[in-house]
């Protein structure tokens, strides 16, 4: 249940963009971890191991262009007499585990301002090839395709920085009619982020997220009685949630950086409550040929 337990929240924004012709690249590993379900109640436990990839390239001193995604492999730690696993109800390959590409995201931003105060940012979002497992209590996403607009404004002066961020994102649902009438599933989401970082050599993050499904239906018995058992179990849930991130940065040189981050669901509807999550990466800046200094990125 991925696409519910880490939706993203952006809570490592910028504000700016990268020098024309300079570069950053970025590799990690994360573990996740839930053990209430949608209903709230107490679950089999899951993990969610994931190797993370981002990249991106200044095309112009305004103009940056991203590209990031993640390989996922979930899994169920059973505890007896919980449930749901090995099935509880369900037919098939329910409590497997998934092992597959996560939603790959394509961004271009903009800065709207001389300095890295504001930016619009447009992105493609898909994971199409996790369809035919988004029924799975392991799913890794919904298997859908998505267009992500932000706006991403920052302030602040040495050692502090601050960085807001909203995000609409239209989803290309699939219609669907268990019952209710028919509606485009999984609905819109509109997330936002504040960030707070005091830098005095090493970098210190505090990071507060919240994400909501415009459309879809509280767990309850208008959900078990036409949702629970169709494919679409997970993209019909009107999620909701409230995160919170803190994150170590460690200068690695003058060009790189080692980050260790660990986040947590601090209040959720109709998702996972109680999910834990922790990241260690490492990024490298690649300067533009004329020498600029990283900016905003």
């Amino acid at each position: 249940m991925i696409a519910l337990a880490l939706i993203a929240l952006a809570l490592a924004e910028s504000a700016g963009t990268l020098p024309g012709g300079s570069a950053t690249v970025y590799g990690g590993l994360g573990l996740g971890s839930f053990h209430y379900g949608s209903s709230g109640k107490l679950r089999d436990r899951q993990w969610q191991g994931r190797a993370v990839f981002y990249g991106a390239v200044g095309l112009s001193e305004r103009l940056q262009l991203s590209l990031d995604g993640p390989l996922a492999v979930n899994w169920v730690q059973e505890v007896p007499d919980i449930g749901p696993c090995p099935t509880d109800g369900y037919e098939g390959d329910y409590c497997d585990v998934t092992a597959t590409a996560g939603e790959i995201g394509l961004h271009a931003r903009y800065r709207l301002s001389p300095g890295p105060g504001l930016s619009a940012q447009l992105g493609l979002r898909t994971d199409a090839w996790n369809a035919g497992t988004r029924q799975r209590w392991t799913n890794a996403g919904l298997g859908t395709t998505s267009l992500v607009g932000s706006l991403i404004g920052g302030w602040g002066s040495a050692p502090w920085s601050f960085v807001g961020a909203a995000h609409y994102r239209l989803t290309f649902g699939r219609s669907v009619d268990a019952g209710l009438g028919e509606v485009d599933l999984p609905g819109d989401e509109l997330s936002g982020s504040l960030q707070a970082s005091y830098s005095p050599g090493l970098s210190y993050t505090l990071s507060l997220g919240g994400v909501a499904r415009l459309w879809g239906v509280e767990y309850g018995e208008a959900y078990i009685d036409y949702y629970r058992l169709t494919p679409d179990r997970w993209a019909s849930l009107a999620y909701r949630a409230l995160r919170a991130e803190a994150k170590l940065s460690v200068p690695l040189g003058e060009a790189a950086g080692l980050h260790i981050a660990l986040g947590r669901v601090l209040a959720a509807a109709n998702g996972p409550r109680d999910i834990t999550d922790i990241s260690v990466g490492v990024h490298r800046y690649v300067p533009s040929l004329q020498g600029a200094p990283p900016g905003g990125s």
